[in-house]
């Protein structure tokens, strides 16, 4: 008897997410596209609590990935072997419409729209970002070719090279530690 009360309590979700319906809300929000929207909900939360809820993490982490891969695509080709079997990540609802001018979120297709809309958005998850590991490396593979152009034209730190070292402090190196 007592085992399987250790066990029932053991798999139950942890009480601050228990009849949470805001966190779902923003999790059906993120998964659909609309970002402005969960935004303005998690601005209301406190620091990075918000990354341990399991399905809002994981459609964060679903948005960032179909935010990054036009970007990745052209900035770290992969060798055609690994094409073949690399996975699309999936269109968000709001963005398989054809919609996407009323959408102030778009895919990132240069640096300055990465630095400016994605990477702010790695922030909300903080360390918990170490639940999705490729994300982790696709975001560095994207972020190594930028810094080593500035380095290399020896040009002062612009708005890409701030949110870059923002997303390294707050979410990259935390998540590593929880790896």
């Amino acid at each position: 008897m007592l085992i399987s009360c250790y066990f029932n309590c053991a798999f139950s979700p942890p009480p601050q997410f228990v009849n949470n319906q805001k966190l779902d809300l923003c999790a059906a929000l993120v998964r659909s596209g609309d970002w402005k929207s969960a935004q303005q909900i998690l601005d209301r939360f406190p620091g990075h609590w918000i990354g341990s809820h399991a399905p809002l993490n994981k459609a964060i982490c679903d948005l960032i990935h179909f935010l990054v891969d036009p970007l990745y695509e052209s900035v770290c080709p992969l060798p055609s072997c690994l094409m073949k079997c690399r996975k699309k990540p999936q269109t968000p609802e709001l963005f398989a419409t054809g919609s996407t001018t009323v959408l102030d979120l778009q895919p990132a297709t240069d640096f300055q729209s990465l630095g400016r809309f994605v990477l702010p958005i790695t922030g909300y998850l903080g360390p918990f970002l170490s639940h999705d590991v490729v994300l982790i490396v696709k975001l560095c593979r994207i972020c190594i070719p930028y810094v080593s152009l500035l380095a290399s034209r020896k040009a002062s730190p612009d708005v890409v090279y701030q949110a870059i070292f923002n997303m390294l402090d707050e979410s990259i190196l935390p998540a590593l530690n929880m790896v």
